[in-house]
């Protein structure tokens, strides 16, 4: 087995990405209310294809998507510049023509991440069908929930690290001793809670230990609890009161909190529809090949086998990859664990893929529509990479060039400095504002007000790039003179007054160190030229015919 398919898991997982949100728009029902038309009518020739009125309303609906993918799909059509997103769909259909006319359709790269795709996109669809479909959110569960999240309760808490020195409080309050008193007497717990007398105030479930939480919301008011063992010590608590949180749920937390239920219903309905199928499935490990596996040893090329699974074989290597894939075992449990992993990883996998296969999604209009927006998809980028970044060529003296003549473009940023006094109320701060104009010495007033409440401190900044100051200082800095007095500037919450101490002027960083950028920026420029210089050579030789009454209609209805 070659290196490059041991990655193969990990391509399959990186087409994901862009399989979600390509599906997620073409498969999951995407909201069409914010258009007018859909139909095959063409809304531009390109040689021998056709852009219909389909393909620019999911264009159309894809663009929106990629802008703000939370947002409720609901397009202004104000916004949308119409004839640049169909010169876009233009520009990719020469693209995709001469990607086909040169064979780039026939290289097994191609071949390669377009099987993958096809396969990540069954894989959706069966997600879809089997898990995503089958889950249902109750306003119960999501009123439960918040119930859960929000509840607080009032306790009052002994600690130690002794068990009979706990014991021995549980009998104390068993005899009707006051617990309070044994909290401020006994307790081992810090100096200010135990003057509190245990009184922790008022605490949700999240703030508290999970030993101490389960307890505590499970007690009544009034109710004193057994012993409480945590990696820390011993802990007996008093509930003291129960707050419930407010009625209403606001739309933010619900969505919060319906995201976080579905979340675990997901994985919980994944593991589910997993377990049936390998109910289902004849599958048979071998043990001794599988213990036998060592993270250090060479892949064989497909010989052993470790698994059958309904037929299909499951290699060695394929374990060896994942477990390569993983930090070195600290001991040989480690290792079992992440072999026992990988192998029902592996089983998995191989049973999500026949599934796919038995489901027939081909047959699906929208699947065969995504597919075929996928291998127009990766024909562009395949282009792309072979034909015009290929292309691209820079030489030493060319990027030293663009050093020398644009040496303005990699000097540091400005630093200043300046002694500072942060203050809480803008009265204050203007008041001191007006006694240093005056005259008064800032580091004195800065001592002298440091030991007041209107103060949160005074202090040099030592010297700072002027781009990370906020921007209302920032917007002050030309106007500022050594020895000045500034201010007063919001900072948080509260105000900040300035004495500028001095500026120093951005140093001009090393060729070695923005060659790599330089590069990047020449690459780009480059590569947005040829592009352009070959879609100009292809359009000239194109027959492009657009359905401009179309496009007027589609204006004409938006500004309506």
């Amino acid at each position: 087995m070659k290196v490059k398919d041991q990655n193969s898991n990990a391509k399959r997982t990186s087409l994901a990405s862009c399989l979600l949100l390509l599906a997620s728009c073409f498969l999951a029902g995407c909201n069409g209310g914010a258009f007018w038309f859909f139909g095959d009518k063409y809304v531009a020739r390109v040689n021998d294809d056709i852009i219909t009125e389909y393909d620019f309303k999911k264009r159309l609906e894809g663009f929106h998507t990629v802008k703000d993918i939370k947002e409720k799909m609901k397009i202004d059509i104000d916004s949308v510049d119409y004839y640049k997103i169909l010169n876009d769909m233009i520009d990719d259909k020469l693209i995709v023509q001469e990607a086909i006319k040169i064979g780039l359709d026939k290289i097994p790269e191609f071949a390669g991440d377009y099987k993958l795709y096809s396969l990540n996109l069954s894989l959706y669809m069966l997600k879809k069908e089997e898990v995503i479909g089958k889950i249902k959110i109750t306003d119960e569960e999501i009123k439960s929930r918040y119930i859960t999240l929000y509840e607080s309760v009032r306790l009052r808490h002994f600690f130690t690290k002794d068990r009979k020195k706990g014991e021995s409080i549980i009998d104390a309050v068993k005899k009707n001793a006051d617990f309070s008193n044994l909290v401020e007497e006994e307790s081992e717990d810090s100096d200010e809670i135990k003057k509190k007398r245990g009184d922790v105030g008022f605490k949700r479930r999240g703030e508290l230990p999970k030993e101490i939480a389960d307890t505590a919301f499970a007690m009544k008011e009034g109710e004193i609890s057994g012993l409480i063992n945590t990696v820390h010590g011993f802990h007996i608590i008093k509930l003291e009161e129960k707050r419930a949180p407010d009625e209403k749920i606001s739309d933010k937390e619900r969505k919060r909190i319906e995201r976080a239920i579905f979340n675990e219903k997901e994985i919980e309905r994944s593991r589910e529809y997993l377990s049936q199928l390998r109910e289902k499935a004849k599958i048979s490990i071998n043990e001794d090949i599988l213990k036998g596996i060592k993270r250090d040893e060479e892949f064989d090329g497909g010989k052993g086998i470790v698994a059958i699974v309904v037929g299909e074989t499951i290699k060695r290597d394929e374990v060896l990859a994942r477990l390569k894939s993983e930090p070195e075992a600290r001991d040989g449990d480690a290792l079992d664990r992440f072999k026992k992993s990988a192998i029902d990883s592996l089983i998995n996998q191989r049973l999500l893929d026949m599934e796919v296969g038995r489901r027939n999604y081909e047959k699906n209009e929208d699947f065969r529509y995504s597919l075929l927006l996928a291998k127009e998809s990766i024909l562009n980028k395949i282009f792309k990479n072979k034909i015009i970044a290929a292309a691209i060529k820079l030489d030493d003296e060319e990027i030293r060039k663009y050093y020398d003549d644009n040496k303005g473009l990699f000097k540091e940023p400005e630093k200043v400095r300046m002694s500072t006094i942060i203050i809480k109320e803008k009265k204050d701060a203007e008041r001191i504002v007006d006694e240093l104009k005056k005259g008064a010495d800032f580091d004195a007033t800065a001592a002298d007000i440091s030991m007041t409440s209107v103060v949160s401190k005074g202090e040099d900044t030592g010297w700072l790039y002027a781009d990370m100051l906020p921007p209302d200082i920032k917007e002050k800095l030309n106007e500022m003179e050594i020895g000045g007095i500034y201010g007063p500037f919001n900072f948080n919450r509260d105000f900040i007054v300035i004495k500028f101490i001095g500026r120093e002027e951005g140093k001009l960083k090393s060729f070695e160190s923005v060659r790599g950028g330089i590069i990047e920026s020449l690459s780009k420029k480059k590569y947005e030229q040829l592009i352009y210089d070959y879609l100009m050579k292809l359009r000239a030789v194109s027959k492009i015919r657009i359905n401009e009454s179309f496009m007027k209609s589609l204006n004409a209805r938006g500004k309506r």
